[in-house]
């Protein structure tokens, strides 16, 4: 059970710091994964004010629904910025 939790918490983590990397040049990379970290934690942070104030005004299927919302919305910018990297390449 605790393997399944850090698997679903950790994944995105990574994610986001590696694509703040691999996006970046070579000489920003450590700038932009502390930046893309500091962001992902501040957002965990101060992310139970938006779930509170959705969850009094429509409800917890609200909520599951925006946690579903929000992960389309992640992927569909990994996928630009995986787009835009083939891109640079050729």
């Amino acid at each position: 059970f605790w393997c399944i939790i850090g698997f679903l918490l950790y994944g995105p983590q990574t994610l986001g710091g590696l694509s703040g990397a691999e996006f970046g040049s070579k000489k920003a990379a450590a700038a932009a994964t502390g930046l893309t970290g500091t962001v992902g934690y501040m957002a965990g942070s101060f992310g139970g004010i938006g779930i509170t104030f959705i969850n009094k005004l429509w409800g917890w299927n609200a909520v599951l629904l925006s946690f579903v919302f929000a992960s389309f919305i992640g992927g569909f910018f990994f996928a630009l910025t995986a787009s835009n990297k083939k891109r640079r390449r050729a």
